[in-house]
């Protein structure tokens, strides 16, 4: 998929990824290389149908050029897709809070949606 495909099919995780490499005037394809995968992988991440690898997100962020509160917001967007859509939906103010601070150059902490993830994934 190039990056300026229509994003009618992608995931918001896949919007943000696709409109960064649009940005840095790179190709999916490049992007794959770059971070050791492949393009068809990071397709089926980027239309939800797989979810990004945890491990990889914040590698991604930083090879995207990301980082304050535009890393935080793309890590966190990643998180998400490993969680139910309802408890998802539940985070969806403080993502669009993070990337709106992502905008308008503020600095923030990181969030910790990992213990989030543990406590949900707990019986």
């Amino acid at each position: 998929m190039s990056v300026d495909a229509s994003t009618h099919r992608l995931s918001r995780f896949g919007r943000v990824l696709y409109h960064r490499l649009s940005v840095l005037g790179w190709s999916a394809r490049r992007f794959a290389s770059e971070s050791g995968t492949t393009a068809s992988f990071l397709s089926a991440v980027a239309t939800g149908s797989r979810p990004p690898p945890l491990a990889r997100l914040r590698p991604w962020a930083e090879l995207l050029g990301l980082d304050g509160a535009a890393q935080e917001a793309f890590v966190l967007l990643g998180q998400l897709a490993h969680v139910p859509p309802e408890l998802a939906r539940a985070f969806d103010r403080q993502v669009s809070a993070l990337l709106a601070a992502a905008a308008a150059g503020i600095a923030v902490e990181g969030i910790d949606t990992l213990g989030l993830l543990a406590t949900w994934r707990t019986p």
